[in-house]
């Protein structure tokens, strides 16, 4: 009965840093699939460019 309150304390605190991760993963999708967008729109290829504006869209 010692250990619950620790045991829940960790497992709280590892899907905090473990959603962090996965929101930092999230971030760098979504400006990378911006910057694609960007260049596919100075080239002039709209079909392109708006698959990446919504593929960072979900990213973000």
């Amino acid at each position: 009965m010692k250990h619950i309150p620790t045991a829940l304390v960790i497992g709280i605190f590892t899907l905090f840093l473990s959603a962090q991760a996965n929101a930092h993963h999230h971030t760098a999708q979504a400006i990378e699939h911006a910057a694609m967008a960007k260049a596919h729109g100075e080239d002039g290829h709209a079909k392109v460019l708006l698959q990446h504006a919504k593929e960072a869209l979900k990213h973000a």
